[in-house]
């Protein structure tokens, strides 16, 4: 009986993760989840989740970063962030491997409570837009809010998709407002990044999906235009400054530090988490922002390959080589109707990497 409460419990946290996590609130539900997670442990449940193709390469990843650890001069930090790694990883990923193991029809729940919490986000950062007059944020700033709805954006077309009558209008709106919501995060690296999941997620879905697809983007795109028509200049002159080298300098400085990081620690990094520690050391002039903004730089590879060295930064290329993998298998052995899911769930993933490298 307190087993089977306590499943129950983990369940809604996880649920409850998914649905704030765009907001910027998942660490509270995550205490939940945890608290679960021992207890079910405590009940004689097994440690361990069952085994999926991405465990050898997660186990790698963890062990390269982890080794960082005892040759970093921030070895507090550099163990603290590779244990939150970890325990992150584990009451994710592993607890969402044990539950649609056994109930399938979970994965949908879960994808339908992160598009909600997405639609919360993005309304939430459209209304500071339209009250302060600054780029769209919720309690995090405009590029973390910008990687939620670049992420939701092709879950949501997905779910809308595959849903008929009002749910598909409403989930449609929800597009609609994702879409909207991202592009007044002017976060250039987001729009790259949404940008890129369509593409993925049009190229990969059955193709009786694609006209549909195409005519409710037709129609967010219509109507973004006009509800931005305010706002389309400002947005232009965003969009027009991503290729422009002098108005990146301080991007391309960063990057220059995070290579000549490398360089000085080419194997084990300086450990996970210490990028904000070690920068100011390797700081350039044509950096101009303060040095307490700076603690990514502003490129996943190259953070990881400063922090990780070579053995976290081939590592993590191999554990996302392998989720782009097992992705691609999914959307072929799945039936016609959940390939729609898989593109959606590969296209999130290819969203997020896109604008975690600017």
């Amino acid at each position: 009986m307190k087993s089977t409460w306590l499943i129950r419990v983990e369940r809604a946290s996880l649920l409850t993760m998914g649905a704030v996590l765009a907001p910027g609130f998942a660490a509270g539900a995550a205490v939940f989840l945890f608290l679960a997670t021992v207890a079910l442990t405590a009940f004689g449940r097994p440690f361990l989740w069952e085994r999926t193709p991405l465990d050898p390469a997660i186990l790698l990843f963890v062990a390269a970063v982890g080794l960082s650890v005892a040759f970093s001069a921030f070895p507090a930090t550099a163990a603290g962030s590779t244990v939150l790694l970890a325990l992150l990883i584990y009451l994710g990923y592993g607890t969402v491997v044990r539950i649609i193991t056994r109930d399938r029809a979970f994965l949908m729940r879960l994808l339908e409570w992160m598009a909600v919490g997405t639609v919360v986000a993005a309304l939430w950062g459209i209304l500071n837009y339209v009250l302060h007059r600054t780029a769209a944020r919720t309690i995090d700033d405009y590029n973390t809010l910008g990687t939620t709805l670049a992420l939701g954006l092709p879950l949501l077309l997905g779910l809308a998709v595959r849903r008929r009558g009002w749910s598909r209008v409403l989930l449609g709106g929800g597009v609609a407002v994702t879409a909207v919501g991202l592009a007044l995060t002017f976060s250039r690296g987001a729009w790259l990044g949404g940008l890129a999941g369509l593409v993925v997620l049009l190229g990969t879905v059955p193709r009786t999906a694609r006209p549909l697809m195409l005519v409710m983007l037709l129609i967010v795109l219509v109507g973004g235009w006009i509800g931005l028509s305010g706002t389309v200049a400002a947005l232009e002159e965003r969009a027009e400054s991503i290729l422009d080298v002098t108005a990146n300098r301080d991007r391309i400085a960063m990057w220059k530090a995070a290579l000549q990081i490398f360089r000085d620690h080419p194997l084990v990094g300086t450990g996970l988490g210490t990028f904000s520690l070690v920068y100011p050391r390797y700081r350039l002039p044509d950096d101009r922002e303060p040095v307490p903004t700076r603690p990514f730089a502003h490129n996943l590879f190259l953070n990881l390959a400063a922090e990780g060295g070579l053995f976290g930064a081939l590592s993590f290329a191999g554990l996302t080589a392998v989720a782009l993998w097992w992705g691609m298998r999914w959307m072929r052995q799945a039936p016609e109707d959940e390939r729609v899911t898989a593109a959606s769930a590969v296209a999130a993933l290819v969203a997020v990497l896109v604008h975690e490298q600017v």
